[in-house]
Parts: structure tokens; C-alpha cells; sequence
């Protein structure tokens, strides 16, 4: 009986981040979880061959110590389980030889209590550099119990994981069950491409495609080309990308296309990007839409969750158009912790519905921070504030609303901390008490010094 149930807790919008503490007891649950691996009884109707027959699931393994690849395709072929711990098309490589397996034209469905994904992979030695590969093409994964998901592929090794979803559909019902996860705890980099098909999840923390290096050095790449996301429940993100090693200088980069993302739980952001370590977060978006209904949901969403981390924040909205329209709820945001910049700029306009919610805004929330910079370039209501200790340029075409507490360290400021450039109307918050902020704020028709307006 094969279990590939380890995974640390979501992060969530408001959460800080973890204490050392939590994150040491985070590491115990996850190596109890992988060593529980290979505990359990080998299933009768469990056969390593690309041709199962009627009832059979596909379970395939290579011992410790080989070389040998596992390369399976299912084709035409339908697979239905209904135990716990007990996936549809589940491939396991404790060797250092390569995992690649593909699905065209079939259909999967578990209907297990837990922990009962449809396709998995796991590569379970630490040594291993060779490459993880899930494709899917045209078919159908349906599960339903928590922690079941869609695609699951698992790499503890120095290799890459790549996932590839060309069209068919993934459906998941149950908490913690992701339609697309991919989960990195090594050196290697993690791929996921969404170019077609749908994914839809029901379930608390259920998000639509995840990728994750918690305690690794890789990177994360995730990309929508086509299809759709849609997601339905509390903090079930569209797409998540985490880094939660603080040593992991690695950047996160998120792209869409075209297609559409769907969320309608609270704290459910369209987008998002989370990054505990010191690499960069990078959210790209060319076309497409974006929409997330719930209350204090994002449509598109970058945190920076470390104090020391001197990388940037870059969000570019180019075309199509993100909703960010519950209670609280942002179009795009960006908020760092740490000593690095943020710049969001967006073309197409980030519409807002809710009472309560803001186009674009921003934040550098690290009092230390000398260094960063924050830009915003839109054509929507702008929101910002000033805990960090540089000036904040903020260039918009349409209403501005800046906000900002002068502290201590602001008394022998030379340069403003809100600087304002807009060829629309410039508005600031009675919550501006600040007389100097206040006069430095410039309007269409003002012009700012080189120190005001750098970017």
C-alpha cells in the first residue's frame, strides 16, 4: 500500500512566516510521511504495465540501487480505485533511474477517503539527478477524498520535475486535493505547463495547480498557455508557487497567456506567488482573465515573506484583465518583507466590484529597508503604504489614493516617501498626516526631481 500524503501546511495570506519551531515539526511530518512510503501491503489488482486490465491499476517501482527508468504509457485505457492510499497511475523510482509517464485518451477515477491521487510519481533517493515527466492529453482524472489529487509528482532528488497538461480534464472534491501539484524538496528545478484542458477543485486549501520547494534550492516555473482553472473553496488558490526555504535564492516565475482562472473562496487569490527565501518573485501576464470573487481574495498576488531577502518583486499585466472583486479584495498586489524592490505594472485595467477593494497596491513593509524601490504603473485606483525607509514612486493614469505615517526616521528626510506622477486625478487620504508627504505629492502638470521620479 503506497501513501503520498506528504505535503506542509498551505500558506495563507495573512499568515506570518513560520517559526522555527513550526517549520522543524513541518520537516518530522514530512520525512514520517515519506518513510511511511514503502510501508503496507502490495494490492492484488495492482499491475506495472501500460495495458492494465479491467479493475487492475497501474503501480510500477524500481528497487534501491538500480539504474533502470520507468517510462509507461496509458492509452485508451480506463482505471477506477476506491480504497484509501490507493492511486490510479502511481510510479515509484527509489533508484536512480527517470520517472516519465503519460495519459492520452483514458480516464481515471478514485473515489478513496484520502490520499488516493489519480496520477503519481515520486523519485525517493536523495541522489537521484535523473528527470521526473507527467503528461496528460486529452482524457479525464476525477477524485474525490482529502488530499487526493489530479497530478501529483514528487522529486526528493537533484533532478527536474515536468509536468505538461495539454487538454482533457481534472476534477478533484475534498480538502488539501490539488488538481495539478508538483513538490520539490531537493536541488532541482520544478516545471509545470497548463497549454490546454480544464482543472476544477472543490475543497478547503484545494488549489488549482501547485508547485512547491519547501526545504530544496530549485526554482519554480509555472505556466498557463491555454485552458482553465476554477477553484471553490476557502484559501484555494488558482495557482500557487512556494518557496519555503530560507536559503533558497531560486526565483518564482508565474506566466499566463491566455485561458481563464476562476477562484470564489475567501483568501482564494487567482495568482499567486509566495517566496520565504531570497530569490525573486515574477508574475507575467500577457492575456487571458483573472478572477477572484471571494472576500479578501487577490487576483493576482506576490508576497515576499523574508526580512533578508534583497530580491524583487515584479508583476506585469500586459493584457487581459484580473477581477479582484469580494470584500477586501485586491485587482493586483504586491507586499515585500524584506530589503528588495516591487514594481507592478499594469496595462489592461484591474477592475474592482466590491465595496472595499483596490485596483493596484503595493507595500514595502520592512522598516530596513534602505535599498528598495516601489513602482507602480496603472490605469486603475492605486493603494500604498510606507513602512520601508526609500521614497515609493507611484505613476498612475487614473485615481491615486497614497498613504503613509511618517515615523522617526523620516524627520531629516531629503526625498519624499510618496512621489506621484499622473495624468489623471491625484487623491490623498485623510489618513496622510504627514505635511511633507502631503506637498510632495505632484500632479499631471508637475514635474519631479531625478531623486523623486528613479525608479
Amino acid at each position: 500500500m503506497q501513501r503520498l500524503t506528504f505535503r506542509p501546511p498551505p500558506p495563507r495570506v495573512r499568515e506570518r512566516v513560520m517559526s522555527v519551531r513550526a517549520r522543524a515539526a513541518a520537516r518530522r511530518f514530512v520525512l514520517a510521511a515519506l518513510l511511511a512510503l514503502g510501508a503496507g501491503e502490495a494490492r492484488a489488482a495492482s499491475v506495472c504495465s501500460d495495458t492494465p486490465g479491467p479493475n487492475d491499476r497501474v503501480y510500477c517501482t524500481r528497487a534501491f540501487g538500480t539504474d533502470i527508468d520507468i517510462d509507461l504509457d496509458l492509452t485508451n485505457q480506463a482505471i477506477a480505485t476506491s480504497g484509501v492510499y490507493e492511486n490510479g497511475f502511481y510510479a515509484v523510482q527509489r533508484g536512480n533511474g527517470a520517472i516519465s509517464i503519460g495519459m492520452t485518451d483514458s480516464s481515471i477515477a478514485t473515489t478513496g477517503a484520502r490520499n488516493s491521487s489519480g496520477i503519481a510519481a515520486w523519485t525517493a533517493h536523495a541522489a537521484n539527478a535523473a528527470a521526473l515527466a507527467i503528461r496528460m492529453t486529452r482524457g479525464s482524472v476525477n477524485t474525490s477524498g482529502s488530499g487526493s489529487h489530479g497530478i501529483d509528482g514528487v522529486h526528493t532528488g537533484a533532478g527536474r520535475i515536468d509536468i505538461d497538461m495539454t487538454s482533457g480534464s481534472i476534477s478533484t472534491t475534498g480538502d488539501r486535493a490539488f488538481g495539478i501539484y508538483g513538490y520539490h524538496w531537493g536541488a532541482g528545478g520544478l516545471d509545470i505547463d497548463m497549454r490546454g484542458g480544464t482543472v476544477a477543485t472543490a475543497g478547503e486549501g484545494a488549489y488549482g495547480v501547485y508547485g512547491l520547494n519547501y526545504s530544496g534550492t530549485g526554482g519554480i516555473d509555472i505556466g498557463v498557455t491555454d485552458g482553465t482553472v476554477a477553484t471553490k473553496g476557502a484559501s484555494s488558490s488558482g495557482i500557487l508557487a512556494w518557496i519555503g526555504n530560507a536559503a533558497n535564492a531560486a526565483a518564482i516565475a508565474i506566466g499566463m497567456t491566455r485561458g481563464s482562472i476562476d477562484t470564489s473562496g475567501s483568501l482564494g487569490h487567482g495568482i499567486y506567488g509566495l517566496h520565504s527565501g531570497a530569490g525573486g518573485v515574477d508574475i507575467d501576464m500577457t492575456g487571458g482573465s483573472v478572477t477572484a470573487t471571494g472576500a479578501s481574495a487577490r487576483g493576482i498576488n506576490a508576497w515576499v515573506a523574508n526580512a533578508a531577502n534583497a530580491a524583487a518583486i515584479a508583476i506585469d499585466v500586459t493584457g487581459g484583465t484580473v477581477v479582484g472583486e469580494g470584500l477586501f479584495g485586491y485587482g493586483a498586489y504586491g507586499s515585500h518583507d524584506g530589503r528588495g524592490s516591487a514594481s507592478l505594472t499594469t496595462v489592461a485595467e484591474a477592475m474592482v466590484k466590491a465595496p472595499f477593494s483596490i485596483g493596484v497596491a503595493s507595500r514595502l513593509a520592512n522598516a530596513a529597508n534602505a535599498a528598495g524601490r516601489l513602482v507602480i504603473a496603472h490605469g486603475g485606483a492605486v493603494e500604498a503604504w510606507n513602512i520601508g525607509l526609500r521614497p515609493w514612486a507611484i505613476r498612475s493614469s487614473g485615481h491615486t489614493f497614497g498613504a503613509g505615517a511618517q515615523t522617526a526616521d523620516d524627520a531629516a528626510r531629503t526625498e519624499p516617501m510618496i512621489a506621484v506622477v499622473s495624468s489623471g486625478t491625484v487623491t490623498v487620504g485623510a489618513s496622510v498626516t504627514d505635511a511633507f508627504v502631503r506637498d510632495r505629492i505632484a500632479g499631471a502638470d508637475e514635474t519631479l526631481s531625478a531623486a523623486e521620479s528613479a525608479v
